[in-house]
């Protein structure tokens, strides 16, 4: 199902996020007077994104760069022409003239420059359209180039861009330290691997990007906070959802990485109900504030809970507290599954989760000023 739109509502960097979070495929087309830029989606990852203003084609790039001459590119371009789409860079791999970090960089660069592109558009439209692809044969367009062969993850490199349009615009100059950790960012988001370690390097550097952005910015919890914590729980597992607590009950607010065969995940989740007054692991993460790691509870909640988020029962659960004036006022659940590989560090979640409440907290203070200069007439 496609969607369509005004940049001036729903920024790209929340389009970025929504589709990523989601896990959708399809192509997203933004359109600003004459420009025009497309970003093709696999499973929420990025395959391929391009823009109509003029960057570099991967052959230039590497000339620039001297890792080929313009000979090398013309025998690889006069082989690409007779084979069967296959990518340029694939084919310069293949002949020996480049290795495949290389060519990775090079996509990476690419793939930076022109998202860095987009988040700077502020209007026009965007439309996206959900596409089946299952090969990238499927793809109705040339993207022989900067076709990825896995899906870039959006979430790292976007919250690095806007962390560097921040301090632009604030007159500071942190370019140094973007750029070391660019080169820790470079081969977790290119899909080069999945070590926990660089996991964790790459949670660390969203996490302190989600926080800046929450002090600077003003949001409502049910609003622009709870999608920053979607986001961040992206980096450490692999299925989220983030809870709110009404009463006596939590009540399902958001999700990510829930897939439900025919069925809406995210209609799922708003749909949840977990009832406090019964034994279970949220209960006690309610009645003590504190976080939980480990198996679910055997309990008819939890049986239930699984059965709700599509019937695998995950050998590992974090669940964490959100508290605001020492009362528990959210809760966000986390676990690996399909896979069953265990769940790494959640100290950064922890500290997410700390700035969370402390934002809620200020948001009551800032309103209770409010009613009380509004009522003693001092409201200008």
């Amino acid at each position: 199902m496609g969607f369509v739109g005004r940049l001036e509502d729903l920024s790209v960097s929340d389009l970025f996020q929504i589709l990523s979070l989601n896990k959708r495929t399809g192509k997203l087309l933004l359109t600003r007077r004459r420009e025009q830029g497309t970003v093709v989606f696999y499973h929420g990852g990025i395959l391929y994104c391009h823009t109509n203003t003029g960057h570099e084609t991967l052959g230039g790039i590497l000339i620039n760069r001297r890792k080929i001459d313009e000979a090398t590119l013309l025998s690889a371009v006069e082989i690409q022409q007779n084979s069967e789409g296959l990518p340029l860079g694939k084919v310069l791999v293949g002949m020996g003239a480049i290795d495949d970090d290389t060519l990775h960089e090079v996509i990476y660069e690419q793939v930076r420059g022109v998202l860095s592109e987009l988040l700077g558009w502020d209007s026009g439209m965007f439309q996206f359209e959900a596409l089946e692809i299952t090969n990238h044969g499927d793809l109705a367009f040339d993207a022989s180039e900067f076709l990825l062969e896995e899906g870039l993850r959006p979430e790292g490199i976007v919250l690095d861009l806007l962390a560097q349009f921040d301090e632009s615009k604030a007159g500071k100059s942190t370019r140094d330290e973007a750029h070391r950790e660019d080169g820790e960012l470079r081969k977790i988001e290119a899909g080069r691997t999945q070590k926990e370690g660089s996991r964790r390097n790459r949670g660390f550097t969203s996490l302190k990007s989600i926080m800046r952005e929450m002090r600077q910015r003003p949001m409502t919890f049910t609003g622009e906070i709870s999608l920053m914590i979607l986001r961040y729980m992206a980096e450490v597992v692999n299925r989220g959802v983030l809870f709110a607590r009404r009463g006596d009950f939590l009540v399902g607010m958001g999700q990510f990485g829930i897939e439900i065969e025919g069925v809406s995940a995210d209609e799922r989740v708003r749909e949840l109900r977990v009832n406090l007054r019964e034994g279970s692991s949220f209960a006690e993460v309610v009645d003590s504030g504190h976080p939980y790691r480990g198996r679910l509870s055997r309990t008819a909640i939890s049986s239930e809970l699984i059965r709700q988020l599509g019937g695998m029962a995950p050998r590992e659960v974090v669940i964490l507290p959100i508290l605001a004036e020492s009362e528990v006022v959210a809760v966000v659940y986390g676990d690996n599954l399909p896979r069953e590989t265990p769940i790494g560090p959640t100290e950064g979640l922890e500290l997410l989760m700390l700035e969370a409440g402390l934002m809620i907290e200020k948001k009551r203070l800032e309103e209770q000023v409010r009613l009380l200069s509004s009522s003693s007439g001092f409201e200008e």
